[in-house]
């Protein structure tokens, strides 16, 4: 299996996300995170397959990775 990441970063259009992680980022004390949920399906079937999805969502889901339950829970 081939590991890829798409590169979203010259696409205007999506400076609300861009602007939206430097929030997140701002906000997360150094823990690692990613967009998860139907707002990451809708960018990889756009950006990586030119497949207009057909429902759009207009939420953005974050899932953080912590490394034992008292970070979660902290």
């Amino acid at each position: 299996m081939t590991a890829i990441s798409l590169d979203l970063s010259k696409q205007t259009e999506l400076r609300w996300l861009s602007g939206l992680v430097r929030l997140v980022e701002a906000s997360a004390d150094d823990l690692p995170f990613f967009i998860t949920g139907a707002t990451a399906r809708d960018l990889i079937l756009q950006y990586g397959y030119g497949i207009d999805a057909a429902r759009k969502t207009h939420d953005v889901d974050f899932a953080f990775m912590v490394e034992t339950w008292p970070a979660f829970e902290a």
